[in-house]
Formats: structure tokens, C-alpha cells, sequence
């Protein structure tokens, strides 16, 4: 149970992890997905005088999301400072977390396995290096130093999708520690692809019944997270995303969202998009769409019109 009355099975791992990584990663390190979504909500509850664009208590259904993994993004820089990957190593190991054996997680992914037999997941993502990188190198799995540091090493999975990760995060107070998520443009796009690439999975034929059923479940999922990430926006965040959005307009993985967006929430509307504007009033719901149309149907325009 934590100080606000939320039950957060994560937070007895989160936060001892977190206290011991950010010395080292500095402002490097940054919580996304859905655990990153639970500790802002948190944040947010606890501070119900804090202006966002949707307040709480408007919100058809304001209980965080529970989750078990926990989607840390770090940064280019993080991987091209060799002295301090066996810091972070030393952290991981120290607070109960080992190198996945999976051959694709291996070095991004790290599991803490409890009494239960239940398991805790560590996930490190990285944004792809815009250009050739002295020091960091990137596969379409892993970003990681180079040269190669071996089992000394840590690896971020390849995330396209976070490009810009490191502009304007969100830092805030919550039960004694100071943490902090990406910002809500890098979010939704993350969140965006995420959707899509499950809802193509649900209408995929060949799959069988419950695989599709869960790449659906999985794509409704995200879509609710998008309209959570707008919502949740300060004033602060708001105000910044503009200059956030002009950065990526030009990169391919916002150049693909503009799309997605466009597909799923502009006009008709796809079953995710649908679902998740069922958890807010009519009048909420275009606020939030009405922002990110903003982020991405005037970005199109706008780039259209430069040509």
C-alpha cells in the first residue's frame, strides 16, 4: 500500500531501483509505459490543485493502470559512457535484478524473480542514433556501446518511436524520491505505434483466436494510455509540446503516427480508438482529440504547405 491509499506492487522494486540508478544515469533515465502512466496519476492524485487538461475528477474511470514491468528509457549518452554501464549493472544486480537469458533480451532485459515465483521485469529502451555515432551503435534489436563491452555491458532495446525522449521530461516528487517520465509528444508517439502494430496483429487471419484477442486487448490498452497521456499534460507540458513536436515532424517514426492518428482518431474511428472514448464525457474526449490533432493533423498540414 502506498501513501495514497493505492495499492502499487511495483513500488517496493521501483523505488529502491530508481534511488540507486539515477546518481548514475543523471538525467538519462526515464520511466514510460504503463508503470510510468500509474506513478503520474499517483503524483497527480496527491496533488489535486495542480492544473492538467482533464482533471481527475472528470475522468470516467481515474484508477491507475496496475502493471509488472517497468519501461525505463535511457539515453545515447548513458550508452556512450562506458564507466558507467557496470555502475548500472551493480545497481541492477544489487537490487535483485539479472540479465534475461532470452537471446533477444539479453542486456536490455533484466528479471527479478520473487518468492512467489512471480516475476519482475526491467526493460531499457534507447532511441535509434539519428546519425553515425562515434561511440554508439544500433541494430534493429539493441542500441549499445561500441566497441562492444561484452557481459559489462547494458544494451537499450531499439525504440525509434522514443527519438526526443530527452526534451522537456517530467519530473516530479512522489513518496520521497524525485522521478520522472518522457515527455507527452515522445509518449504518445511510442504509445500510437504500439496500437497500431497491435491492432494490425488482431486482424492478422492467419493467428488463432486468442492470439488475436490479445493483440486486441493489447491495442485497445494503448489507446486508452494516449488519451491518459494528453489528459494528464500540466500546464508546463502543454506549453512545451509544441517545440517537442517541431523537432520530430520531420523524423519517420512521427511521420508514420500522423497517420495512425489520422486513421484511428481524427475521422472513423478504429475499435481501440472507439473503446477508449468510452472512458471520457464527450466534451474531454474532443479536448483531448482536438490537442492532438494539433500535434498531428497541423503538423501534416503545416508540412504539406512547406513543399
Amino acid at each position: 500500500m502506498t501513501g495514497d491509499g493505492l495499492q502499487d506492487p511495483l513500488w517496493e522494486h521501483f523505488s529502491p531501483l530508481w534511488t540507486d540508478l539515477s546518481p548514475i544515469a543523471s538525467d538519462d533515465l526515464l520511466v514510460a509505459g504503463g508503470y510510468g502512466l500509474y506513478l503520474k496519476q499517483r503524483f497527480l492524485r496527491a496533488n489535486p490543485t495542480l492544473p492538467i487538461v482533464v482533471p481527475l475528477d472528470r475522468w470516467l474511470d481515474a484508477t491507475p493502470r496496475v502493471t509488472k514491468d517497468l519501461d525505463l528509457v535511457i539515453g545515447l549518452q548513458l550508452i556512450a559512457a562506458q564507466e558507467r554501464h557496470q555502475s548500472i549493472l551493480d545497481a541492477l544486480n544489487r537490487n535483485g535484478f539479472r540479465v534475461s537469458d532470452r537471446p533477444s533480451g539479453r542486456r536490455w532485459q533484466f528479471v527479478k524473480t520473487l518468492l512467489d515465483s512471480r516475476v519482475v521485469l526491467v526493460e531499457l529502451h534507447a532511441p535509434r542514433p539519428e546519425n553515425s555515432h562515434p561511440t554508439v551503435m544500433a541494430t534493429e534489436q539493441r542500441v549499445k556501446h561500441k566497441p562492444s563491452l561484452g557481459d559489462a555491458g547494458i544494451h537499450g532495446r531499439t525504440n525509434p518511436e522514443a527519438a526526443g525522449c530527452e526534451l522537456s521530461p517530467f519530473r516530479f516528487e512522489l513518496d520521497g524520491i524525485t522521478a520522472a517520465v518522457v515527455n507527452p509528444v515522445t509518449w504518445s508517439v511510442m504509445k500510437l505505434t504500439a496500437m497500431d502494430d497491435r491492432w494490425s496483429g488482431a486482424q492478422d487471419s492467419v493467428s488463432i483466436d486468442n492470439v488475436r484477442t490479445f493483440a486486441r486487448q493489447q491495442a485497445i490498452k494503448h489507446a486508452h494510455d494516449v488519451c491518459r497521456i494528453i489528459a494528464s499534460m500540466t500546464r508546463s507540458e502543454l506549453e512545451a509540446a509544441e517545440l517537442v513536436r517541431d523537432s520530430l515532424r520531420n523524423t519517420p517514426p512521427f511521420s508514420r503516427v500522423v497517420s495512425i492518428w489520422n486513421d484511428a482518431f481524427r475521422n472513423e474511428m478504429t475499435p481501440p480508438a472507439l473503446s477508449a472514448m468510452r472512458n471520457w464525457a464527450l466534451e474531454d474526449f474532443e479536448i483531448i482529440r482536438g490537442i492532438g490533432n494539433r500535434w498531428f493533423v497541423q503538423a501534416d498540414s503545416d508540412s504539406a504547405g512547406s513543399k
